[in-house]
């Protein structure tokens, strides 16, 4: 295939291959598995809030969890994660906070229900207490300290990775320094309804918790995600319509796994609230990918879809680079090469442009941006085949078109 012209915001593109054949080393496109697309995907939770629908609909939610066709969640773990996990085999990210024996007891009895132990949340605005100290940061560095001892140093739990404890608001993290009892660094990474992109910085700041000489850390985004109360100027964080988060949350995950982020967590599954949390703030009750009335949100339906799409058990095999070029009229085309255990390939196209106008000065703030499609060649001349399908995840897990390659 020489060449195949499209337009585009946001699409997957399957290359079903024809032969095995060999590739010339130059311009080479490194392929991802999509095993390791999906792995990196999670989803948050609060199984613990009896008064919201996670407790009241908690039959249903489990069915709504298991059809988005994620395997990991973040959460406190009880119970009801040991049930999600013996019944859907979905891990969890478990929180533990602030009786560190009570969780590990249980997790002791469920270790392989259990992804990766994470410490205090955001404790600089929930504060604990901890044997002689008190608050942020001197309690939550000896929490983080003896919580990575007590995991390491039990012949049942030391296999789980220990992730160090969050802070709410990039830069908050460093009071805590030096800290260096943790697997994974962490990122709480929310763009408040812009681009997903641009996030070395927050990469950067995971860690600065560390002692200097240590080994940088990977990361994990234990919280990422856009809420929906728009149109509020400057009284809360930014949110998004419903159609701008179905378009972010997919590229969202794709951009944090391009820039090696090892899980993303979106945060969060359902909305708490109808209206606003009880402080009164609309943006904390509109996180959900499922309204509080359990419906799903267009964001549920493109992050579904993404998954069904990419969705691969097979991990066992090296992907193949191919020889790829792809030219567009724009510098904002953003892409990532994704093969199957089958040799199928999937190439993800999006513009990193805005979908949502944030300025409050300006006569169409809270609403879509509407951008006009964009023209993409990709050619792949060394690459026979017989049929590229074309994806957009935010309207179906289908292909929405499928052309034969020309050849030019």
């Amino acid at each position: 295939m020489t060449g195949h012209t499209m337009k585009t915001c946001w699409a997957v593109i399957v290359s079903t291959l024809l032969t095995v054949f060999a590739l010339p080393t130059h311009a080479m496109e490194p392929a991802v598995r999509a095993d390791d697309m999906i792995e990196s995907i999670g989803v948050c939770t609060h199984w613990t809030y009896n008064d919201t629908p996670y407790g009241k609909e908690f039959p249903k939610a489990k069915k709504m969890l298991k059809e988005l066709g994620v395997r990991y969640i973040r959460d406190r773990f009880t119970q009801r994660n040991v049930e999600i996990y013996n019944e859907l085999g979905i891990k969890t990210t478990a929180i533990v906070m602030p009786e560190m024996e009570t969780y590990l007891s249980l997790i002791r009895k469920h270790p392989d229900a259990v992804a990766a132990i994470e410490g205090p949340n955001e404790s600089n605005l929930w504060q604990i207490n901890y044997e002689d100290k008190k608050g942020f940061p001197d309690a939550t560095r000896l929490f983080q300290n003896d919580l990575y001892q007590a995991v390491k140093n039990d012949p049942i739990l030391k296999r789980i990775p220990v992730i160090a404890t969050s802070t709410a608001y990039m830069g908050n993290n460093t009071p805590l320094y030096p800290l260096n009892s943790f697997d994974y660094a962490v990122i709480h990474s929310y763009p408040n309804g812009r681009s997903p992109s641009h996030l070395q910085h927050k990469l950067d700041n995971a860690q600065k918790l560390l002692e200097i000489g240590q080994i940088a850390r990977p990361v994990i985004a234990t919280e990422a995600g856009y809420h929906t109360a728009y149109g509020m100027g400057s009284r809360e964080s930014q949110g998004t319509t419903d159609w701008a988060k179905a378009k972010l949350i997919p590229r969202l995950l794709t951009e944090y796994f391009k820039q090696g982020v090892v899980r993303t967590h979106i945060y969060e599954f359902i909305c708490t609230h109808e209206h606003q949390n009880a402080s009164g703030k609309r943006a904390e009750a509109k996180f959900g990918l499922l309204t509080y009335y359990m419906a799903p949100t267009a964001a549920y339906t493109a992050m579904k879809n993404f998954i069904t799409i990419l969705n691969d058990n097979d991990a066992d095999f090296s992907p193949k680079a191919l020889d790829l070029s792809i030219n567009s009229s724009v510098d904002t085309l953003h892409h990532m090469l994704i093969q199957k255990g089958d040799g199928t390939y999937y190439l993800l196209l999006w513009n990193d442009v805005e979908v949502y106008n944030q300025d409050v000065h300006h006569p169409d703030y809270g609403k879509n941006i509407y951008n006009p499609d964009v023209a993409v060649t990709v050619s792949l001349p060394n690459v026979p085949m017989n049929t590229v399908k074309l994806y957009q995840p935010i309207h179906s897990d289908q292909p929405l078109d499928q052309v034969q390659p020309s050849a030019h």
